[in-house]
């Protein structure tokens, strides 16, 4: 395969979530539904070397939230909670039924590892691929001056760009705050998938890539059921660079969710409701 040239993805649909239009991939039948989560800004198409294999394991599932590619711009504030909750509410359109396998890479991450908090009957296992931890935050004052300059002028942790004022990356530090006062991750299979790959020094300083490989160790230790897979030549996105190594953690996350997995009653398991947190502090 060309490494320029990506699988070709299911055709994608529209769906009206909560006053939002977001777009969105689904395939299979067959359970657990595996619910792919992009990292900041990241579309759908870049789990397209990992989509068609996971559907040896089960249903599919990847959208586009708010202000991504065909999905209609944001027009709230993108906490974590909010994006959970809208999450929710397209799987309950989609009729997808839980318990769900999250998949969660970078920003994403901290969006499954919130919603297995917030909806732990709702939630079978986790898959976290170069996710983000919340103590990831104190690595920016180790950047050096020349990034942050870059950042400061395209607007990355800028809050009064008006035209990007509701992007997620915003509200980060408030998103952080709801995954403190969520209750704590379930006891579900967890698998963390950690680039060995870092940036160069003059992107990353060594002392914050020693930050990294500790937040990624405290992943590992969010479930007694857990397993860390290391890629051995990927950077942040081992989906596209070792697709194999991903879709190996969400085969091991899936047989032991099924190991433990009572029949399903007649007819499923219906959707529950949920209402999201969108002012929490």
């Amino acid at each position: 395969m060309s490494p320029t040239r990506l699988p070709t993805l299911p055709a994608s649909r529209l769906v009206d979530v909560g006053g939002a239009t977001v777009q969105y991939v689904a395939s299979g039948t067959t359970r657990p539904t595996i619910v792919l989560i992009n990292g900041a800004g990241g579309p759908l198409v870049g789990w397209s070397r990992v989509f068609g294999p996971l559907l040896r394991f089960g249903a599919v599932v990847a959208w586009n939230r708010p202000g991504i590619d065909r999905s209609t711009r944001a027009t709230e504030p993108q906490t974590g909670a909010l994006i959970v909750g809208s999450l929710r509410d397209l799987l309950a359109a989609i009729d997808a039924r839980p318990p769900f396998v999250l998949v969660g890479h970078s920003l994403g991450g901290l969006y499954a590892n919130l919603f297995a908090r917030l909806l732990p009957d709702e939630v079978a296992g986790v898959v976290l691929v170069e996710a983000a931890h919340p103590d990831d935050r104190t690595m920016a004052s180790l950047q050096p001056g020349w990034q942050r300059g870059l950042n400061a002028v395209l607007g990355i942790g800028n809050p009064f760009r008006r035209d990007r004022a509701f992007d997620e990356t915003r509200w980060v530090d408030r998103t952080c705050r709801q995954l403190a006062d969520a209750g704590p991750f379930p006891e579900v299979p967890l698998a963390v998938v950690s680039g060995a790959r870092h940036p160069p020094a003059r992107l990353m300083p060594e002392a914050a890539a020693d930050i990294r490989e500790a937040n990624q160790e405290a992943l590992v230790a969010l479930s007694p059921i857990s397993r860390h897979f290391r890629t051995a030549g990927s950077g942040h996105f081992p989906q596209l660079t070792e697709p194999t190594v991903v879709v190996e953690a969400v085969k091991w996350v899936v047989e032991r969710v099924r190991l433990d997995d009572p029949a399903e009653p007649e007819g499923g398991t219906p959707p529950r409701e949920f209402s999201p947190i969108t002012s929490r502090a």
